[in-house]
């Protein structure tokens, strides 16, 4: 992807959400990465939505983060 526009979950412990999970231990975990490999949805309450499931089914704190071409990324 060369170029990110959208929105993106971020967690200020893991990172960058880009759309799997894990169970280890018999607990949930979130996959989580570089802005690079960020799952990018393309609006802001459907980026919200997925946070709120997440945050219900494990422990993270993702927020919708705004991606676009201004904000430094590569």
């Amino acid at each position: 992807m060369s170029e990110l526009e959208g929105w993106a979950l971020y967690d200020s412990e893991f990172g960058y959400y880009i759309g799997k999970n894990y169970i280890y231990q018999g607990e949930r975990f979130p996959s989580a990465g570089p802005k690079t490999e960020a799952k990018v949805y393309k609006t802001k309450k459907v980026a919200e939505q997925v946070a709120a499931r997440l945050r219900s089914k494990m422990v993270c704190d993702f927020i919708a983060f705004p991606l676009n071409k201004e904000d430094g990324c590569e």
